[in-house]
This record gives C-alpha cells, structure tokens and sequence, in this order.
C-alpha cells in the first residue's frame, strides 16, 4: 500500500487574483480569505433527541480581498463605477447605456501558486458582483511610507475548483 506524500505547502504569499470584467486592470491582492462554505442542517425534534438530517442547500461567505491602489486609481475607479452602476440592476429605472443586468456580474478567479511561482490550482468565483468598497487613506506619517490600500468585498453565486 502507498500512501502520496506531499511535501509542498501552500504558501500564504503565493497567490494572484483576476476579474473577468476588466481583465486589463491590476489588482495586487495583498491579503484575502478563501470563504466559509456552510451546509445548514434541518433537525427534526423528536421525544428524548433532536435528530439532524443532511443540508439541503449550501452558503457561501462573502471574499473580501485587499488591494494596493495604483498611482492613478484605475483599479479603484472600476470598482467605484462597478459598484456604483449597480443600484439599477434591480431599479424601474431605465438603465444607462443600455446595460444589460449580465453587465452588473463578472466570474473571478484566485490562482495559487507553486513554490515555484507557477499557477496551481485556480478557485473559479462564479457571478461575482461588488458589495462595499473601502476607504482610501492617505496618511503622511506612515514611516517607511507604505501602498495605499483599501478592500472590496464581493459577494457571488458560488466557487468551484480547476486545475487548468
């Protein structure tokens, strides 16, 4: 019998993330968490126990994912006029430009990486859509002086895993 040993570890460090939507904008992610997954279980009372069954549906937790802002705040201003051009997905509101309510989603993905530096496995984020953006703060008396960062928080139909 042969068990596989893997020696490799996954490293906190070794990671990128990408938005389908605006493929050409950089995010350098410095820090998320890949969410909670949750499977609530019914329970069912009976004389003396509480009997559990198995889930019948699966919930996923919000990502939230920390970003370095660039010098021109591109890819903060994508996901301000992203966020901001959501209010009409569920308006009367005629929406602007035509905009279908698919243009309010894009798929996402976290790619981890080898110690290498090579892709691994990529975290596939289904009909992602942005639900806060954080502060920008300019601060003068961070010694050394460090990126201005802030979060966005997006919440998504579901993830799966591909190793393409």
């Amino acid at each position: 019998m042969s068990i596989e040993q893997d020696y490799n570890t996954l490293k906190s460090n070794a990671f990128t993330f990408m938005l389908q939507r605006i493929p050409e904008t950089a995010f350098r992610v410095t820090a998320c968490n890949l969410p909670t997954i949750n499977v609530p279980q019914p329970d069912e009372n009976i004389p003396g126990a509480t009997q559990f069954w198995a889930g019948t549906y699966t919930e996923f937790d919000e990502i939230t994912l920390r970003f370095i802002v660039d010098e021109n705040l591109k890819n903060y201003r994508e996901l301000y006029n992203w966020i901001t051009r959501q209010r009409y997905a569920s308006s009367t509101i005629e929406v602007p430009n035509n905009q279908l309510e698919e243009d309010f989603y894009s798929d996402g993905a976290l790619i981890t990486l080898t110690n290498a530096a090579n892709p691994n496995i990529i975290i596939r984020f289904i009909k992602m859509f942005p639900v806060s953006l954080g502060e920008v703060s300019f601060d003068v008396s961070t010694t050394p002086p460090t990126p201005v960062s802030t979060t966005v928080t997006f919440r998504y139909s579901y993830f799966k895993f591909s190793d393409e």
